[in-house]
């Protein structure tokens, strides 16, 4: 069932989600479990939000997906799982990493 490639949810944003290939999808709309499934090949998944919607989907390569009727680039390859993060304003991304302390060892024996 596809939604119209222009229409806003009135819930506040639609993510739409076509499989190529199948995958398994987790998610979550505003906090709440909505499904966990497998999207078969060629078949399509939408979700609405207010806030937030989180897909956590394996074989993410082989998915395609749309924010608000725009369709969108996500990297990832086939087999690759991946927890995509979507807010009012689209697909959210996280710093590529984060810092953190290392521990260093100083060998101060001479």
């Amino acid at each position: 069932m596809a939604v119209p490639q222009t229409e806003n949810s009135a819930a506040g944003f639609v993510v739409r989600i076509h499989a190529r290939d199948d995958s398994w999808l987790s998610v979550s709309a505003d906090g709440q479990a909505a499904s966990d499934e497998t999207l078969a090949a060629g078949s399509e998944k939408t979700v609405e939000g207010q806030r937030a919607i989180t897909i956590k989907a394996g074989n993410v390569g082989g998915l395609d997906f749309w924010f608000n009727g725009t369709k969108i680039a996500v990297p990832g390859d086939y087999d690759e799982v991946k927890t995509l993060n979507f807010g009012t304003n689209g697909l959210e991304t996280t710093a590529a990493a984060k810092v953190q302390p290392v521990a260093m060892s100083v060998d101060r024996q001479r």
